[in-house]
């Protein structure tokens, strides 16, 4: 098993080279976008730069359930919009061809008829655009997207350990880790808003996974 972690700004390469030295996490994920038409053009950036010493999963973050009274635009046509603007992030990274792209699903449960439709024309649009398309969901909305989707690849949410738990340089011992990722997925997540300690008193706040490979952007090769 391999130690993952997902931040919501890029730490600087300094911060990453002292993590890869220090600790026993192997990748990262890197957020192409925090929503629709807005890039994070941090990671971004830093693509190039840590590819060579991290495992990367690379997360698109696309439209999520709206909020009571607003407009649900989740649908086909979106989708379209979404992938495209996906693939154009990925090309600005420098992201090869054939890498796994994550479409980070917020919502737990099973999926409304209208949210399907945005996330699989995704998936589908991504896929024709020359990426592997993944997902990032909730380990109760995988069942519905493998029917929709068999072999998706996927990284799933399913908290094992206390949400603010001081993690130490050894991941290994993380109590309630799983040994595993729920059955189906790639990765999953255990932990959020853990606080791991770096060079200079400083700290990092991130949430923790582990993956069934180092590189979780590797397609699978069946």
């Amino acid at each position: 098993m391999f130690r993952g972690f997902d931040t919501y700004g890029f730490p600087g390469t300094t911060n990453m080279d002292w993590l890869a030295a220090n600790t026993n996490l192997k990748w990262t994920g890197l957020y192409l976008s925090h929503a629709p038409g807005k890039p994070d053009l941090g990671w971004i950036n830093a693509y190039s730069k840590i590819a060579k010493t991290w495992g990367i999963a690379p997360i698109y973050v696309g439209r999520q359930a709206p909020a009571t009274g607003e407009l649900d635009d989740r649908s086909t046509k979106a989708a379209s919009i979404d992938a495209e603007e996906t693939i154009q992030l990925a090309r600005e990274a420098a992201i090869p061809l054939g890498k796994v792209i994550y479409l980070d699903i917020e919502t737990g449960g099973l999926q409304p008829a209208n949210a399907m439709a945005y996330i699989t024309g995704w998936i589908d649009a991504t896929r024709h655009g020359g990426y592997t398309a993944g997902v990032y969901c909730s380990y109760l909305t995988l069942n519905q997207l493998l029917a929709a989707r068999p072999g998706i690849v996927a990284w799933v949410w399913r908290l094992t350990i206390d949400s603010h738990t001081i993690l130490g340089p050894d991941f290994d011992t993380d109590e309630g880790a799983p040994a595993a990722p729920y059955t189906g997925a790639r990765m999953q997540q255990y932990a959020q808003n853990c606080s791991v300690d770096l060079m200079a008193g400083q700290s990092l706040q991130i949430d923790a996974s582990v993956s069934t490979v180092a590189d979780p952007s590797i397609a699978p090769s069946n």
